[in-house]
């Protein structure tokens, strides 16, 4: 098993126990911003990315309700609108 195998399988382990990366670092003896990079590098590996490394959103159209309040009180209601609707209403403000 190699060293990153070995600190994924603890990451997995430190992610089920429920315990902060902090003191399971600590309770298995390795330094916190070593194993933060381990962390950071195994939510890294795990994330679905496309070659460019971007990841996928679809843009359906919400079928749902959709609310929008403004800093100032405004509040738009929107039914069924699509994502660039959306989009364009938050910079609205």
């Amino acid at each position: 098993m190699n060293i990153g195998e070995k600190m994924f399988k603890l990451v997995e382990d430190c992610l089920r126990s429920g315990k902060t990366q902090k003191q399971y670092s600590q309770e298995v003896g390795i330094g916190y911003a070593r194993f933060n990079y381990w962390v950071c590098r195994y939510r890294k590996q795990q994330q679905p990315m496309t070659s460019a490394g971007f990841i996928k959103v679809d843009t359906l159209p919400v079928s749902e309700d959709l609310e929008i309040c403004y800093p100032n009180g405004v509040r738009l209601k929107a039914q069924g609108a699509d994502l660039s609707l959306i989009s364009q209403l938050i910079r609205l403000y």
